[in-house]
């Protein structure tokens, strides 16, 4: 089948069917895509995706003026990303539409702790209240390339052989304490490897991993385990120890932190 542009950067799984971002929230199942869902007339394109418990939590962008003129235009690829909203989608088919808020660039990531609802966004790690309505900004030390949410927390991908040429200056300071881990790196084209860091619901490190893939896939199992891939899958539990996929026997992590 012809699909067509599918939001295919946000994607999730609900029973049967796969959900993706974009202008609607488009629905698959095994026989091919369903009706699609229309999004609430604040937003006009869907970025991340996250399933909670309700139904879908979703970073939502407003309608631009760039928007309308390429309505008008008939060029309905180009946008400019600056106003958003965060919205809950629930198994009734109905949307919830928080308030308005800006963000510096697009969000990588979007999800709910017990803490409440969470944007990663370049350093950024921004909370919401129960109303959808954006509270706090907490900076981390570094710009992670991807990061998810945990029942504990978030995991987060780092690029080890730029941070590692970062840290060589002793002076640089090393909040997460990856100076001796990262110190006989080579620069990136010389280095494939990738860094993966779990952190707890004060974003605090709990355990970093270098893996053998410099974008390491990640997954949360119901268990709350990050796993990841590489030549052999391999978990971080919530209390910082490594699983071995090969053999399932636990060990400590390589970086405790």
């Amino acid at each position: 089948n012809d699909l067509g542009k599918v939001g295919w950067r946000s994607a999730v799984a609900i029973g049967r069917h796969l959900v993706t971002a974009g202008q609607h929230l488009r629905r698959f199942d095994a026989d091919g895509e369903i009706d699609p869902v229309p999004l609430p007339p604040e937003i006009a394109y869907v970025g991340s995706l996250a399933l909670v418990t309700e139904g879908l939590l979703v970073v939502g962008r407003e309608l631009s003026w760039d928007d309308m003129q390429d309505a008008v235009n008939h060029r309905p690829d180009k946008a400019t990303l600056n106003r958003f909203r965060l919205a809950l989608y629930d198994h009734h088919g109905r949307w919830t539409v928080g308030p308005s808020f800006g963000l510096p660039r697009p969000e990588s990531a979007v999800g709910r702790t017990e803490q409440g609802a969470w944007i990663l966004c370049a350093d950024l790690v921004i909370r919401f209240d129960a109303s959808l309505t954006k509270t706090t900004a907490h900076r981390l030390p570094y710009y992670p390339g991807s990061g998810e949410v945990t029942e504990s927390g978030m995991w987060l991908t780092l690029d080890p052989a730029k941070l590692g040429q970062h840290l060589r200056n002793s002076q640089t300071p090393d909040p997460w304490r990856l100076r001796d881990m990262l110190s006989d790196l080579r620069p990136r084209y010389q280095d494939s490897r990738g860094l993966v860091v779990r952190l707890d619901n004060n974003f605090d490190p709990v355990a970093a991993v270098l893996t053998d893939s410099h974008r390491p896939s990640a997954v949360v199992t119901p268990d709350d385990i990050v796993w990841f891939s590489g030549r052999s899958w391999r978990g971080i539990t919530a209390d910082g120890h490594i699983i071995d996929g090969q053999t399932a026997t636990s060990r400590p992590a390589p970086h405790r932190l």
